[in-house]
C-alpha cells in the first residue's frame, strides 16, 4: 500500500461540486495567482460555494477576493500550511472539491497538506490538480489527485508523455486561463495617445510591444536585437519594453543612440487601465521567451484589447504561446528568431494583413478563453471528479462526453502550425524530453540537486 493510499478513503457525491476550495501558493502577482483569483471568484458567480487558500502568504490579490465574497484562508504561524489551526478551519468549511493550482511535479508540502485535510476530515476530498507547468508528478503523491488540468493541447500531449506507464493511468484534460475580458478590452482613443504622449511616442509611429514579469526565462534579448534592424529601415518604429528584466535592459542600452531613444523601457505598469492603455496604444505585441510559454496569459490579453501578436515556437521547452495566438488568426508563430524581424518588418508594412489579425484577436478570446467557456468546462470537470473520484476509468469515461476538455489523440498528434522550420538538433531535443525515461532521469537529476543546494 502506497503512503498516498493509506489516508482516509475519498468522499464521492452524486451532489457534484457544490463547496469548491481552491489552493494556490500565495496571492501575489503571476499567472498562476491571476488564474486563481478568476477562478475562485467565477464559481462563487456560478452559484458555487468558493474559498481560497494561500498556502504559505497572501498578497495584493487577497482583498479583491474577499471583497467578491471569496473567503481566504491564510497561514499565520511558522507552521504554515499545515499548521493544525489552519487546516481545522479548511474542515470547518469542508470542501467538497479542491482545485489544486501547482507546478505539476513532485511538491511534497502539496502532498502534506491533502493528507493533513484528509486526517482531520476523516476522508479524502476529490481533487483537480491544476498544472501551470504541464509536469507529472510520478510519487506516490499522484494518488492524492483524481484529475489533472493542463492548460493547453501542447500541455496535455508532455503530460500524457510523460505519465506513459502510471498505473492507474492518470485522467488528463484541456482547461486553459480564463481572461476576464470585463479588465482587458481596448482602451479609448483618448487613453492610447495620452500613453503616447506620456512616453514620447509621435501618435503616427508604428510601436511594438513586449509585457511581462522581471524574469530573465520569461524573456530574451531577441526581441531588442531584431527590433534593431528593423528600426535601422523604419525610422518611425518603436519598441515598448513593460516588465523587463536586467539582460534585456541592457541589451537595449547597448544600441546605438537613435535606436535607443526609440525603446521604452517600463518597470511596472500599475493597474489593468494602464495595461490597457499600453496594449491598446501598440499596433503589434512582439514575444521571446525563453522558456516559451505553459499558457502565456500577456499574449491573450493583448488580444483582448484587439492588438495582435508575433510569437516564436519553443519544441524544447513549454509551447502553448502558438495554440493561444493560432497561427494566422490573431497573430504569427516563427519557428525561431531569425525569422523575428523580418516579420515584425513585413506586418508593419502590411497594414491590411495586420489589420486582419487584430480583427480577429478580441473574437479569439471571447471563443476560447472567456468564463462563459473556460468556467462551464471548468464545473463539468469537477462535477465529474466528486462523482467518481476514486474510479478513474468512470471519471474518463464521464469526461469524454465533453471533446474540448478532453480533445481527440488526432488533434494532439497535428503538426504546429508555424513560419519556418525547427532545426533537426530542436526536434531531436524535443522528442527526448518527451520519453519517460528521460523524463524521469531529469526530475531524479533535479531532485538530486535541489536535496544537495539545501
Amino acid at each position: 500500500m502506497t503512503p498516498s493510499m493509506s489516508v482516509p478513503p475519498v468522499r464521492q457525491s452524486e451532489n457534484g461540486a457544490e463547496r469548491i476550495l481552491t489552493i494556490v501558493q500565495d496571492l501575489g502577482p503571476g499567472g498562476t495567482q491571476r488564474s486563481a483569483e478568476n477562478n475562485a471568484i467565477s464559481y462563487l458567480n456560478a452559484g458555487r460555494a468558493s474559498a481560497v487558500l494561500a498556502r504559505f502568504k497572501g498578497g495584493d490579490r487577497t482583498q479583491r477576493i474577499i471583497d467578491a465574497g471569496v473567503p481566504v484562508f491564510l497561514p499565520t504561524t511558522d507552521l504554515g500550511e499545515t499548521d493544525p489551526q489552519l487546516v481545522q478551519q479548511i474542515a470547518d468549511w469542508n470542501p467538497s472539491v479542491i482545485q489544486f493550482h501547482r507546478h505539476g511535479h513532485s511538491e511534497p508540502s502539496c502532498g502534506n497538506l491533502l493528507r493533513a485535510i484528509a486526517e482531520k476530515l476523516g476522508h479524502r476530498v476529490p481533487t483537480a490538480e491544476l498544472s501551470h507547468f504541464g509536469r507529472c508528478d510520478r510519487t506516490d503523491d499522484r494518488h492524492l489527485f483524481d484529475i489533472h488540468m493542463q492548460l493547453s493541447i501542447a500541455c496535455l500531449k508532455r503530460y500524457r508523455n510523460w505519465a506513459r506507464g502510471l498505473k492507474p493511468q492518470p485522467v488528463s484534460i484541456t482547461v486553459p486561463h480564463m481572461i476576464d475580458t470585463d479588465r482587458f478590452y481596448a482602451a479609448t482613443a483618448e487613453e492610447a495617445n495620452q500613453f503616447r504622449g506620456e512616453h514620447g511616442i509621435p501618435q503616427d509611429a508604428f510601436v511594438y510591444v513586449r509585457v511581462g514579469q522581471p524574469i530573465p526565462s520569461k524573456w530574451t534579448a531577441g526581441v531588442v536585437h531584431a527590433f534593431a534592424e528593423v528600426a535601422k529601415k523604419e525610422p518611425n518604429s518603436y519598441l515598448v519594453l513593460v516588465g523587463l528584466p536586467k539582460n534585456v535592459r541592457a541589451a537595449a542600452e547597448s544600441q546605438d543612440p537613435d535606436i535607443r531613444k526609440r525603446i521604452i523601457m517600463i518597470d511596472f505598469l500599475n493597474g489593468d487601465p494602464a495595461l490597457r492603455a499600453c496594449y491598446t496604444a501598440s499596433d503589434l505585441f512582439v514575444h521571446t521567451a525563453t522558456v516559451g510559454e505553459t499558457f502565456g496569459l500577456v499574449l491573450a490579453e493583448s488580444m483582448a484589447c484587439g492588438t495582435p501578436c508575433l510569437t516564436i515556437s519553443t519544441p524544447t521547452r513549454d509551447n502553448s504561446q502558438g495554440s493561444v495566438v493560432g497561427h494566422k488568426d490573431a497573430g504569427i508563430v516563427l519557428a525561431n528568431e531569425t525569422l523575428l524581424a523580418q516579420y515584425m518588418l513585413m506586418l508593419a508594412n502590411d497594414p491590411d494583413q495586420l489589420g486582419d489579425l487584430a480583427k480577429r484577436a478580441r473574437p479569439r478570446v471571447l471563443e476560447l478563453f472567456h468564463q462563459d467557456t473556460v468556467i462551464p468546462d471548468a464545473l463539468f470537470a469537477l462535477d465529474a471528479t466528486v462523482m467518481h473520484a476514486g474510479d478513474p476509468s468512470a471519471l474518463r469515461n464521464a469526461i469524454g462526453n465533453r471533446p474540448r476538455l478532453m480533445p481527440q489523440e488526432s488533434a494532439l498528434r497535428a503538426p504546429e502550425s508555424m513560419i519556418g522550420n525547427h532545426t533537426l538538433k530542436d526536434r531531436i531535443v524535443a522528442a527526448a524530453k518527451e520519453t519517460p525515461l528521460v523524463y524521469q532521469a531529469y526530475t531524479a537529476l533535479k531532485q538530486r540537486r535541489s536535496r544537495h543546494k539545501s
